[in-house]
C-alpha cells in the first residue's frame, strides 16, 4: 500500500462526517479521478474499507480491524521523492553527513539509484541556500543553521499535511525525547511572563524548539543577533526553564529562541492597546512595513475598516509573522482549509494581502500565512454587516382561537432567530391576501389547495420532527434567495470576456479561481476603486479561459459583501470546458446552478 493510500485512510479515520471526494482530492495534492482510483486500490487491498454515499466516504468497519496493517510504516522508501524525504530527515536530524553505501543497504536499492536522487535533493535545498556534496562515498550537507532549520520543519509540515501537527507527530521526529515535559515547560513561561499565543500555532512552536534542541545536541548552534526590545526578563526565563534541554545554551542560541519567541508571542495586554501604542512597540523595520500595508488596505479596500480593535490584532499577527520570515521558518496553520470553505472571500483578500506583504518586505507569505491574517479580515467584514440576506420573509397565519400566538411566535423566533423574518401576519383565512407576498407561510390551519406560497401548519409546542422539517423549508427558500441574490448581482456588475487563445496569462490584477480569472472593483460609478491586485498567473493546464470583472457601488457594499462569499465558493468548485465559449448569461445559469 503507498503512502498517499495510507494518508487517505488516515484522514478517513479522522473525520466524524462523510468526507467528499473533493476535500480528499485537495487534502492530498491530487485531482478526484486520482482519488476514485486510490478507493478502488484500497477496496481490492482491503475488501469493503471504504463505504461511498451521497455525502461522500466514510471509514468502514473492516478498515478499523485492519489497521494495524495500513497505519504501519513503509519498510523502505517507494519512491525518488520518499527516498529524497528520506535522506534529507537523516541529515537533518543527526549530523549532517549519510553514507551512501550504508543507506542503500538499509533500504534494499544500488548506491547508484541513491546517486541518482541527488539531482532532486540539490533542487530541494537550493531555496533554502544550502548544499549537498558528494564526498568519498558520503553525503554532506552544507549551508546555514537557520536553512537547515527551515528545511526540517517544512518535511515535517508537509509529511504530516494531511492531518494536524501535534504533539502526537512531532514524538514519530523526536523519539525519547520528553516532547510533553517540554510543552508544559513552553505554556508555563508563556503564562508566567504575560504572553499570549494562538493555540492553533502552538505545536508550529513547540516543533521550532524542538528542531533548535536536537541540533544543538549534535554541535550545530545557530547565530542569531539580539533582537531590538527588551527581552530581560524573557532571557531569564528561557536561560532557566530550557537549560535542562540543552546540553549547552550559547548566546547565538538563545537569541534564536528569542526570535522565535517573538514570532508566535503576543502580550497579554493587546487588548488594551492602540495603534499608535502597538506601532511603538514593534521594531521599526516592522513597524514601517506594516504602515505601508495599512496604507495599501485603505485605499485598495475601504470596505475593511481599520480601527483599534482590528489594527493593533492584524499589525501584531504580521509583525509575528515578518519575525518568523527573518529566521526562514515555516508555518502548518490547521485553519488554512477551514478559513478557504468558511470564508472564501476574506481568504482571497488575505491571499492578495499576503501578495502585496510580499513585495512591500521580500519575503514570500504562503496560504497558510495567508489564513491567519483571514480569521481578522473576516470577522471585521462580519461586524460592519447588518443586512442579513438569509433571512426568509415568512408570514404567520394564527387564528383567533388559538390561544397561543405570542407562546408560537416567541417559539420560531427562539429556533431559527436568524433565519426568519415575520414580514406579515394575519388572524383568519379572510386576510389570506395579506400573505401573499411573503416566501414561506406558518400556520395553525391548514390553507386551501393552490395557494400560492408553500405552507406548513404547526402548534405552539414544536417538536423535533416539525423543527426539522421547517428547517428545510427555510434552507431551500435560503438557497433559492441566494441563486437570485447571485444571477441579479452578476447581471447589474459583471463585465465577461473570453481570454484568447493566444493569451497564455491572464491580465495583470486579475486573481484566478478556478477557470475565472476574477478582478473586482469598488468605488461609485465615475471613479471606480481597485480592490484585488494580484500577479498574473503562470500558464499551465489549469489556466483560466475567461475574465470577470465587478464594478461594483460602494453604496451597495453591504448586500455585496455576503454575495461575493457564495460568488467564490461557486467559482473555485466551477470548472469549464476547454472549447466551452461561455457568455455572460450562460456564465451566470452555470454558476447558479
Amino acid at each position: 500500500m503507498k503512502p498517499k493510500h495510507r494518508q487517505l485512510l488516515k484522514i478517513l479515520e479522522s473525520a466524524h462526517v462523510p468526507v467528499t471526494g473533493a476535500q480528499l482530492a485537495a487534502a492530498l495534492g491530487v485531482s478526484p479521478r486520482t482519488i476514485i482510483n486510490y478507493i478502488a486500490v484500497i477496496n481490492n487491498a482491503l475488501p469493503d474499507s471504504i463505504a461511498s454515499s451521497p455525502r461522500g466516504y466514510m471509514l468502514a468497519a473492516a478498515a478499523r480491524k485492519s489497521r494495524a496493517y495500513w497505519t504501519a510504516a513503509p519498510c523502505s522508501p517507494q519512491c525518488s521523492e520518499e527516498r529524497m524525504e528520506k535522506m534529507l530527515r537523516l541529515l537533518l536530524l543527526e549530523n549532517d553527513l549519510l553514507n551512501i553505501n550504508d543507506f542503500a543497504e538499509k533500504i534494499h536499492i544500488s548506491p547508484e539509484s541513491i546517486k541518482n536522487d541527488l539531482y532532486l535533493m540539490r533542487q530541494k535545498t537550493v531555496k533554502y541556500n544550502l548544499q549537498i556534496l558528494q564526498t568519498e562515498g558520503n553525503i554532506l550537507l552544507q549551508g546555514g543553521e537557520s536553512g537547515k532549520r527551515s528545511l526540517l520543519a517544512s518535511i515535517i509540515n508537509r509529511e504530516v499535511s494531511h492531518t494536524r501537527l501535534a504533539v502526537q507527530q512531532l514524538n514519530q521526529y523526536f523519539p525519547q525525547f520528553p516532547v510533553a515535559s517540554l510543552q508544559q515547560v513552553l505554556t508555563q513561561i508563556i503564562q508566567e511572563q504575560g504572553f499570549f499565543i494562538n493555540d492553533c500555532l502552538r505545536p508550529n512552536l513547540l516543533r521550532d524548539i524542538l528542531i533548535s534542541i536536537w541540533r544543538c545536541r549534535y554541535g550545530h548552534y545557530a547565530a542569531s543577533s539580539p533582537l531590538d526590545l527588551n527581552t530581560t526578563a524573557l532571557t531569564a526565563a528561557v536561560r532557566e526553564k530550557l537549560s535542562p534541554f540543552y546540553d549547552n545554551l550559547p548566546p547565538g542560541e538563545m537569541n534564536y529562541l528569542l526570535h522565535i519567541l517573538y514570532g508566535y508571542l503576543l502580550p497579554q495586554n493587546f487588548t488594551c492597546l492602540n495603534r499608535q501604542t502597538v506601532l511603538g512597540q514593534l521594531p521599526s523595520r516592522h513597524a514601517a512595513i506594516i504602515q505601508k500595508l495599512f496604507a495599501y488596505m485603505e485605499k485598495a479596500m475601504p470596505f475593511v475598516e481599520l480601527n483599534d480593535y482590528f489594527v493593533v490584532r492584524f499589525a501584531f499577527n504580521i509583525a509575528n509573522l515578518l519575525q518568523l520570515k527573518e529566521l526562514g521558518k515555516v508555518l502548518a496553520n490547521p485553519q488554512r482549509d477551514d478559513m478557504k470553505t468558511a470564508a472564501p472571500f476574506s481568504f482571497c483578500l488575505s491571499l492578495c494581502l499576503a501578495e502585496k506583504l510580499s513585495q512591500i518586505s521580500g519575503f514570500h507569505f504562503s496560504p497558510d500565512d495567508a489564513a491567519q491574517l483571514s480569521v481578522h479580515i473576516s470577522l471585521a467584514l462580519k461586524k460592519a454587516r447588518t443586512v442579513n440576506i438569509d433571512a426568509v420573509d415568512c408570514g404567520l397565519l394564527i387564528t383567533p382561537y388559538f390561544d397561543y400566538a405570542h407562546e408560537l411566535r416567541t417559539e420560531l423566533l427562539a429556533h431559527f432567530p436568524q433565519s426568519i423574518n415575520i414580514a406579515a401576519e394575519a388572524s383568519s383565512e379572510q386576510n389570506l391576501e395579506e400573505l401573499k407576498n411573503v416566501q414561506f407561510i406558518i400556520s395553525t390551519v391548514p390553507l386551501p389547495n393552490g395557494f400560492p406560497v408553500d405552507w406548513i401548519t404547526t402548534n405552539p409546542i414544536l417538536s423535533w420532527e416539525k423543527i426539522q422539517e421547517i428547517a428545510l423549508h427555510l434552507q431551500r427558500k435560503q438557497q433559492e434567495n441566494r441563486a437570485r441574490l447571485l444571477a441579479d448581482f452578476l447581471q447589474k456588475y459583471a463585465v465577461w470576456t473570453k481570454i484568447p487563445a493566444d493569451l497564455l496569462t491572464p491580465v495583470s490584477r486579475y486573481m484566478q479561481q478556478g477557470q475565472i480569472a476574477l478582478r473586482l472593483e469598488v468605488g461609485d460609478y465615475r471613479h471606480p476603486r481597485l480592490l484585488i491586485e494580484h500577479c498574473s498567473c503562470q500558464p499551465h493546464k489549469y489556466a483560466p479561459q475567461f475574465r470577470l470583472c465587478l464594478m461594483i457601488n460602494a453604496r451597495h457594499w453591504e448586500q455585496s459583501s455576503h454575495i461575493l462569499h457564495d460568488l467564490i465558493a461557486r467559482l473555485q468548485k466551477l470548472r469549464c470546458k476547454k472549447q466551452e465559449a461561455l457568455t455572460l448569461p450562460a456564465f451566470i445559469e452555470t454558476i447558479v446552478r
